[in-house]
């Protein structure tokens, strides 16, 4: 019987639970093993509670710790033949921990390409991603208006949705580095941010009366985890029923916007989407 090994995997959040997980998750389904393994992210190891614990092998601390290097499914700062060697590496200590030949071990990680490529939807299982027990919020941060501020919309419109949002709905602000406002981000203030930053984000979503944020990964995170949300951007399709991230999320708002879109339009329709919510539908 194989021993599976998944990864390694040391790119960005967004492509680890777009592509990664999903793939790694049907990897499990479509191969018979007797044992399987990971090896990913130390900080980001919860995303896989399909997998024991004790087979998750983190990868180097320092690509966990440079998110501004973790570029789709690849580091900026490991070359593909440095990525070559983490592979033999990880396939070396599974034959270690099982004490089994290399011939048994069938390791599978995604093209280490900078050009991100395609993974079909058939060689992917998404399941929503379970609240991690371990990481508490204050009571105060319940039932709050999260606005996730993503770098795909310009900072002038979000500085003008945000202002809006703080003074009508007491809105928090939360994501990671890759998202503007990082002063009053409640998630980065943090000290502990590098350890457990994503699970404070999966928590803060899960607390949420709802999500506002651009269209992006962001709105995708919320659908799998089935939570209110209103996003605004272009290509709304993929994220609406029958798109590839609407994951059957009821709750899920998005509208089609440009970059020259009036942002009191914006504001008109995330009021009525709140509205909405307060009514229960």
């Amino acid at each position: 019987m194989t021993v599976l090994g998944l990864g390694p995997f040391i790119g960005a959040f967004k492509d680890e639970i777009l592509t990664f997980r999903p793939y790694a998750r049907w990897l499990m389904e479509a191969i018979p093993y007797s044992s399987v393994y990971l090896n990913t992210h130390m900080n980001r190891t919860f995303l896989y509670e399909f997998v024991p614990d004790e087979n998750i092998i983190p990868v180097y601390e320092f690509f966990s710790r440079n998110e501004k290097g973790q570029r789709g499914y690849v580091h900026q700062d490991l070359q593909q033949k440095d990525f070559n060697l983490l592979v033999r590496k990880f396939k070396n200590e599974i034959v270690e921990r099982e004490s089994c030949s290399k011939k048994e071990v069938e390791v599978h990680h995604l093209n280490y390409v900078k050009s991100t490529p395609h993974y079909s939807v058939y060689n992917k299982i998404f399941e929503e991603i379970s609240t991690p027990t371990n990481i508490n919020i204050p009571k105060e941060h319940h039932n709050k208006v999260v606005f996730i501020p993503a770098v795909t919309e310009p900072v002038e419109k979000c500085s003008y949705i945000y202002s809006y949002l703080k003074q009508e709905h007491d809105c928090l602000v939360i994501g990671s580095t890759d998202t503007w406002f990082s002063n009053d981000n409640v998630v980065l203030s943090n000290i502990d941010y590098f350890e457990n930053g994503w699970k404070y984000i999966v928590n803060y979503i899960a607390k949420a009366k709802a999500v506002i944020c651009p269209l992006s990964y962001w709105t995708a995170l919320c659908n799998l985890q089935n939570k209110p949300v209103f996003s605004w951007g272009l290509n709304p399709g993929q994220y609406r029923q029958d798109g590839m991230y609407y994951f059957g999320n009821k709750k899920s708002v998005t509208i089609p916007a440009s970059i020259d879109t009036n942002p009191d339009i914006i504001i008109g329709m995330i009021e009525y989407f709140l509205n909405e919510i307060k009514k229960g539908k």
